[in-house]
């Protein structure tokens, strides 16, 4: 995701849900966000190596969209 330009601020286990796992990025914008995402997704590395597996382990998903102050975004990258 990082060689596609995508920014990741954090991944891992939720706390509140033991088959939970969360992947939290940034983007500039809402459009940047689905064309950046698609862009993972449609990858050779992707469809060879992640689809299968990683959609196998996938129950359900939600994507939830926040504005966020750069400034604050800033500090949860370092």
């Amino acid at each position: 995701m990082r060689r596609l330009g995508i920014t990741v601020l954090a991944h891992g286990p939720s706390l509140n849900n033991e088959n939970g796992y969360f992947l939290l990025r940034a983007f500039p914008s809402e459009q940047e966000r689905v064309e950046r995402s698609q862009s993972v997704y449609a990858t050779d590395e992707w469809l060879a190596e992640y689809d299968g597996p990683v959609t196998a382990m996938i129950e359900d998903y939600d994507t939830s969209v926040f504005a966020a102050d750069p400034a604050e975004l800033g500090r949860l990258i370092r």
